[in-house]
This record gives structure tokens, sequence and C-alpha cells, in this order.
């Protein structure tokens, strides 16, 4: 036996890893550089990194055999100094992850050569410097059981166990080494923004369903109109002369025909291709299509079209198209308006409130100027959309499957189409400004506008306007009346003619036309509640669509648009007793018979608005008085 003084110790060092306190032992034999990968391996480093230990005072301590021996209360600090780039860890990833399949596919028996152990051995430590130098480089801590532990396997000179305990070792490796791959190129994250965006659009596209139901619906049914139309036409021979008598037979019931004729038709109870079938019998029944040699053909193709070209909006749609053109059609009949006006005159009417319409994108005229869109610099700010209304209806009647004016002469076309020929002189002291209202860029400017832009440049100029020659008013003139930008300017003159009017006075007669088209424009109160009260909804939707576009592209927003300011009641109370009412009060004057039918559910929609504005402002004052209770009893605790 030996004396005690040659008695072998080896020495143990405590390192403090990240929180973590690891044992390391070695013997006086090991040189620096075999305890410095040994300290690397314990800390899953890479071998090849340097690292330094620093004391509880921060003091360096130099990394030999000599070294000071420390306690598990006083560990020494881990601090990497360089350590290897990660194509390093790839490519020791990708070559430790090739032997190990190729090991692991011709392993077949339980027990391997001692030989076989020893480079398996060698090829577990190369894995595990691969996944410690990813760990690393991905600033993540080190999981699982410490490389110690790990070790110690490989120590007893086998690996314990059979080959599925091996394969399931291996697969829990590789298993590391994705997760650490998938922090460094952040795959996770980015998965999670794939799945977001995907959730995103399919809450638009659940929020959109009902409105894309809708639209194949209408499609739908106009597919199998037009299917009809293409069966029958190809049983028979001369188009022009076979199919008038088939057009003449209408599905509609007498009761319907006679429901047509009144403000009080029900315009929400019918399907697309019905109110496609109401419009063909309105141009049938005020004999229009035998006094202009219409094509019953083409008529249908034209509504068809027509009715194609109104968008899905809220408000602004076929349906309100419909709307504006039954009232016309029950103004003409309570009238009398074909023994006041020509027949020129009722296709006037009746194809420009068809028109007045088309294309409407959903935004008003405030909006495009505001926004600066392609129409408001087309039309140079002045009325957009009825000018880019005026155009569309032209743009389909220049097609001649879709044109019902075929069969006019040039000279009527132009009396139905035309716009105002109005002539301007200002005077002033240095000359005289002479100005045509005609069409600026397709836009159809009308005198009051050219006036206003002219005494703006000329401020010393007085602008007198006299007609020095007239013309019939056709559809154009009649859709820009109903731009609201112009209604007291065009309300003034009628008002004006009121006093002395005269059918036998072009100008009388288009002033009066003018008023007409505003009227079914904006006619919905006009209608019993039950109908008129969904319109409110339908354009207040409309009117909040466009005012959260304009506060997202911070533009002005009107106050009877803002959701958060306006509500049914006070939308329409001000509507009805500075718009509504004082027009048909004037219609009144000329037409007696329009008071009791549109005037007094006029008066009676206004009351009853006002009544509801009225309980409004009561809940309002109640939750006010809660609201102020509740804040003085919670003070006095």
């Amino acid at each position: 036996m030996g004396s005690a003084s040659s008695t072998y110790r080896p020495k143990c060092i405590y390192l403090d890893i990240d929180g973590r306190i690891q044992k390391v032992i070695f013997s006086k034999y090991c040189n620096s550089k075999d305890i410095m990968d040994l300290f690397c391996i314990a800390t899953g480093l890479p071998r090849n990194t340097t690292i330094s230990l620093l004391t509880a005072d921060n003091c360096m301590v130099s990394i030999d055999p000599t070294m000071p021996a420390n306690s598990e209360r006083s560990p020494y600090k881990v601090i990497p100094v360089a350590t290897g780039q990660l194509s390093v860890a790839v490519r020791l990833f990708a070559f430790s992850t090739n032997k190990l399949s190729h090991t692991c596919k011709e392993e077949n028996t339980r027990s391997l050569p001692r030989d076989t152990d020893l480079q398996k051995e060698r090829e577990l430590v190369s894995l595990w410097h691969a996944t410690a130098t990813v760990r690393e480089l991905s600033g993540t801590e080190v999981r699982g059981h410490g490389f110690l532990c790990f070790f110690s396997l490989l120590d007893s000179g086998t690996i314990p166990g059979a080959a599925d305990e091996k394969e399931e070792l291996f697969q829990n490796l590789l298993g590391q080494i994705a997760e650490q791959f998938s922090r460094v190129f952040k795959i996770n994250e980015l998965k999670t923004e794939v799945a977001n965006h995907l959730a995103m659009l399919e809450k638009k596209v659940e929020l959109e369903g009902l409105k894309v139901v809708e639209i194949e619906k209408c499609k739908s049914d106009i597919k199998k109109m037009r299917e009809e139309m293409a069966a029958r036409s190809s049983r028979v021979g001369d188009l022009r002369l076979c199919w008038l008598p088939f057009c003449l037979q209408y599905m509609l019931s007498q009761e319907t025909i006679e429901a047509l004729r009144k403000p009080t038709f029900d315009v929400w109870l019918w399907e697309p291709n019905e109110m496609l079938s109401c419009l063909e019998h309105m141009y049938h029944d005020l004999g229009l299509v035998k006094d202009f040699n219409i094509n019953p053909i083409t008529l249908k193709r034209w509504l068809l079209c027509i009715h194609d070209n109104y968008r899905n909006n809220p408000f602004h749609n076929f349906r309100h198209c419909f709307c504006v053109t039954q009232m016309m059609y029950s103004m003409i009949s309570l009238c009398s308006l074909q023994e006041k006006f020509s027949q020129i005159d009722i296709l006037i009417l009746m194809t420009a409130a068809v028109c007045h319409d088309l294309d409407h994108p959903g935004y008003n005229n405030t909006y495009q100027i505001n926004a600066r869109t392609e129409l408001a610099v087309r039309y140079n700010d002045i009325s957009p959309l009825e000018n880019h209304h005026c155009a569309v209806a032209f743009q389909i009647i220049s097609q001649p499957e879709y044109n019902i004016f075929s069969n006019v002469d040039q000279d009527q076309f132009k009396q139905i189409r035309q716009s105002t020929c109005t002539v301007g002189r200002g005077s002033g002291g240095l000359g005289v400004i002479t100005v045509i209202s005609e069409t600026v860029n397709n836009a159809i400017i009308p005198i009051s506008a050219l006036q206003t832009k002219i005494q703006s440049q000329f401020p010393h100029y007085t602008f007198l306007t006299h007609q020095m020659k007239k013309q019939t008013n056709g559809i154009i003139t009649l859709i820009l009346a109903t731009d609201m930008a112009r209604h007291a300017e065009i309300l003034d003159s009628f008002k004006e003619k009121m006093e002395n009017f005269d059918y036998s006075n072009e100008e009388h007669t288009t002033c009066l036309k003018m008023i007409l088209i505003k009227c079914c424009d904006i006619s919905n109160e006009v209608r019993p509640m039950e109908i008129a009260e969904p319109w409110v909804d339908c354009l207040l939707e409309e009117y909040f669509m466009q005012s959260d576009r304009e506060k997202s592209e911070g533009l002005p927003v009107a106050p009877f648009m803002d959701r958060d300011k306006v509500t049914k009641a006070t939308a329409q109370i001000g509507f009805l007793k500075f718009v509504l009412i004082p027009m048909f009060e004037t219609v009144t004057k000329l037409f007696p018979e329009v008071e009791e039918v549109m005037l007094q559910p006029l008066w009676e929609s206004r009351d009853r608005y006002e009544e509801l504005k009225q309980i409004d402002d009561a809940m309002k004052e109640l939750q006010k008085k809660k609201s102020e209770s509740l804040t003085t009893s919670s003070t006095e605790k």
C-alpha cells in the first residue's frame, strides 16, 4: 500500500452555465487544450470555441492543470470568446446526419462489435457538436440533460439497449437539431404569418358570401331569360315581323298592371327578371314602342344591358333604377302628362329615369372631387357622376343591338339626346365675354356653373345671361338635373315660372321635366312606410361606407354621412323639411292631384320621424342621468 501522498485525486471544477451548475472532473495528466475542450463539451459549445472563466469577483482564471479548484457555491462563470460560423454547423450537421443514417440502415442486430460502437460514439459526438453550434448561433439555451450525461452513456464502452432504443435516441437528436434550425431561419414565424393571412381571407370571403349569392342568383335569372329568348328566336324567321305579337303577351296580371300605375307600388316584392318585364310593359303601355317603331327584341336587349350596367351598391343599384322609373310612370298617369307633353317628351322622361344612375360607383360627387378620381378629372369637377351616367347611357345606345332609337330620324335623335345650348354674355369696362354652355372634355357644363367660373376669374365683369337660341332639352339635361348640388338653382327657377306657367313655352316645360325627374329620384318617402323605410337603411349603409373610406383616406367627412353622428331620424327630418316637402308643395300648385297621393305621405313621414327623434332624445337624456347618478354615487363612496 502506498502512502497518502502518493494517492491520486482528480481535480473537480464547478462551472456556472447561464445559471446552471455543471461539475467537471479531469486528471492532472490533461493538458490545457484537453481541459478547454472538456469545458466546451460540458457547456454545449463546439470544441473549437475559445472560452474564458471568471470568478465571482470578475477575475480571469487560467485554464490549465494547475488551476485552483472551487466549490459548488463559488462556480466559475463561462464566457465564450470566439465561436465557429453557421456554415461550419451546417456542414457538421450534414456530415453527421448522413453518417448516422448510413449506420442506422446497417444495424440489424441487438449488439455491435466494439469497433463499431466506438465509430458510433464518434458519430454521435460529431452530431452533438453540430447541435451545440446551431444552438449557440440561434441564441437559445441547451435543452434536455447535459452533455456529460450523454457522454457517460458512451464512456461505458457500449451503448446500452437494443437497436430500437438507439433509433429513438437518434430521432430525438434529429428533432432537437430541426428545432434549432427552425429557430435560426424563423420558419415558425413564417408559418404563423401565413396562417393569419389565410384566416383574414376566409373571414372576408364569409362576409361577402351573401352578396355573392345574390349576384349569382340575378345572373342565373338573366341567363335563363336570355336562353329562353334565344330558343324562341331560333323558331321564327323574320324577327322584326314575328317577334312583335309574342312580345305583347305579358305574364303580368291585371292587378299588377293597375298597381304599377300607383306610387304605392311595392318595389321590394319583385325579382330582377320581373322588374325587367314591368319596365318593358311601361314602354308598350305608353305607346312608345309603337310610336317610335322600337324593335321589341332590341328593347329587351337594351333593358338587359341596362341591368348589367348597374352595380350592386346598397342604394344606387338596379332596384333604385326601377323604383325611380316606376314613380315616373305613375306620375305620368296621375298628372295626365301625355295630354300636356308630346310623345317624344314622354320617351325622354322614361329613358332618363331608366339611365339616370348607370354605373354609379357608390361614392358621391363630393368624394369624387375630394379624392381627385378619374371621373372628377375627366369632367373637370362638374357633376362627374351625372356626366358619367350620360356617357354610359349613350355608349350602350351606340351599339346597334341595343339602339332602341335606331328607327327615329336624325333630328328626333338630337332632340332626344340634346342638352341645353345657352349663350351667355358678360360685359365690363374692358370688353365682352361670350360663353356657350355645351360640352368641354365630354362634360355638359350648365350656364350657372360657367357663370360662377367666369365671375371668379373676372370679378369686375357683370355677367348677364339671355337665351339666344333655344333647343328642346333631352335625356342629358334631365340626368344632369339629378345632381343635388343644383337643387336650389333648379327649384328657384321653377318657382319663378310657376307664377305664369305656359306649356307652350319650351323653357317652362324643360324646367318642369327637370323637376319631375328630381321628384322621382328622391321619392322613396312618398311610398308607404313599410316600403320607404328599408330604403333609408340602404342609403345610410352606402353613406357609412363612403364616410369610412373618407376617414381612412384623410378626406373631409360630411356630418350627415358619419356613422358616429347621424341617426335615421335626424337624417330624414332635415331632408323632408328642407328638400322633399318644399319641392312637392311647388309641384302641387301645378298638379293639385299630387297633394293627397304624394304630399300627404311626406307630411306623415316628417311627423313620424320627429316623434322618433323625440324618443331617441328622451332615451339619451335618461341614459345621461343614469350615468351621472352612477358617477355621483361612486364619488360619495
